[in-house]
This record gives structure tokens, C-alpha cells and sequence, in this order.
């Protein structure tokens, strides 16, 4: 809920707030370690108010990235509150699932990024070998148009910036290609495994979350398409 830096840090408190309530009443780590992680993005998101605009800083980008990084990790939280014995899901498909989120959100965070030249490599570092596999694209192709035309948060700078609505993130990523996933594979695994595996209760809960986070932000957001997808906040 990145709306303002107040309700950031409302969000923030709440969440830390419940986090520790269930832990005292000795509920598993599975069951508010969610809302302490949703809650850390609270504080990402309050601590970015500070340096909003701010493109050339250094703790701007590194924001946007702890911002980013948090996203491709999301899937993991999720799955280990919903995918647990109270909610009807054995283990050993709470463990699947896991590794799998965890493989995701490292493709979306190792290999959708230009790191390799932000460490001093040349943008041309991969280019004979996308002459050979055309889907392994070259380095100089993150954050450009043909990137970003079917990604979230793409564009040539790492920055937080503001909108009209609240704060957005924008990370120069690689196009989608078969051997790259786009922002539809966070979107899979946060909510289909519950979807698919929990019982009523998680999937009633799952589809609140739905309707309350990506479809109402997708919803105000879209009132100003040039900073739609931008807006990742839910």
C-alpha cells in the first residue's frame, strides 16, 4: 500500500504488528512470517519517500532494487502460509512448490537483469551467442522498447519515481523469450498453487487478494496508462 509514506508507514506497522502477535501466541513461523515480509516491503517503500525522483542516487537505485528483489521473492512467502497442513496441502507439494517459486523468482531477479554489465561487462558480452540461439538475447536489449513492450516495471534506468496514484519502480530487464519468463510467471505462482491445491478456505482468501491487490491497483492505475505499468504496489 504505497499510496502515501504515511499509509507506508501504517502498513508497515500493522503488518510487523500482527507478525509479532502470532508468533507470541505461538503460531509457527509459516504462519506470520507473510506478513512480516509483506510489511519489510512497507518499510521499503517508506524509506524510498526520501529519494523519490532522485534517478542518479545511489540509494534510490539500491531501493528500487531491495524493491525488486522483494517482488521476484513474494511467491515463496505466500506458498508457505497457504500451502500448509491447515489448509489441506501435504507437505511434500508445499516443498515442490517452494523450490519451484524460488527457481522462478530467481530467473525473474539473475537472469531478466543486465548485471553482468552493471559489474563493467560489455553489453556485448552475449552477442555471438544470440546469433546461435536468437532467444538468448543480447545484453544491450534490456530496458528498451522491445523489452518493456510486454513487461511490468521495464524502462532504461533503475528508479523510484512518483506517479499520480503513488510511487512506481522501473528496472531495465531482458525481453521475454522461451528461455525467460515475463511478470506472468509471479502471477502464476502467487496465486495457482492455492488456487489449485488449498482447501475453500485459502482459496476464498487467495481470491479476496486477487480482486483487492492486482485488480483494484491495475484498476486506478490505469487512469493514468503512462505510468500504468509502473505500479506494482498492492
Amino acid at each position: 500500500m504505497c499510496f502515501t509514506q504515511p499509509a507506508s508507514a501504517f502498513f508497515a506497522v500493522m503488518a510487523f504488528s500482527t507478525a509479532a502477535f502470532l508468533r507470541y501466541r505461538g503460531h509457527p513461523f509459516r504462519r506470520w512470517q507473510m506478513f512480516a515480509y509483506f510489511g519489510l516491503m512497507e518499510v521499503i517503500q517508506f524509506c524510498s519517500y526520501f529519494w523519490i525522483d532522485q534517478c542518479d542516487s545511489p540509494i534510490n537505485k539500491l531501493l528500487t532494487m531491495l524493491a525488486y528483489t522483494h517482488v521476484m521473492y513474494q511467491n515463496i512467502s505466500v506458498n508457505a502460509f497457504f500451502l500448509s497442513p491447515e489448509f489441506g496441502v501435504h507437505p511434500d507439494v508445499f516443498k515442490l512448490v517452494t523450490w519451484m517459486a524460488v527457481a522462478g523468482g530467481s530467473m525473474g531477479l539473475i537472469t531478466k537483469l543486465p548485471w553482468p554489465v552493471w559489474l563493467g561487462a560489455s553489453p556485448t558480452l552475449l552477442d555471438p551467442i544470440s546469433k546461435i540461439l536468437p532467444d538468448i538475447h543480447s545484453l544491450t536489449k534490456a530496458g528498451t522498447p522491445e523489452s518493456c513492450m510486454f513487461e511490468n516495471m521495464c524502462a532504461p534506468q533503475v528508479c523510484t519515481f512518483s506517479t499520480p496514484n503513488h510511487l512506481a519502480w522501473s528496472v531495465p530487464v531482458m525481453p521475454p523469450s522461451y528461455f525467460l519468463p515475463n511478470s506472468f510467471l509471479h502471477f502464476f505462482f502467487f496465486f495457482a498453487p492455492t488456487l489449485i491445491m488449498a482447501n475453500n478456505l485459502a482459496r476464498a482468501i487467495m481470491g479476496m487478494a486477487f480482486i483487492t491487490g492486482p485488480v483494484f491497483t491495475m484498476a486506478l492505475a490505469a487512469r493514468h496508462m503512462d505510468t500504468y505499468k509502473f505500479e506494482w504496489c498492492e
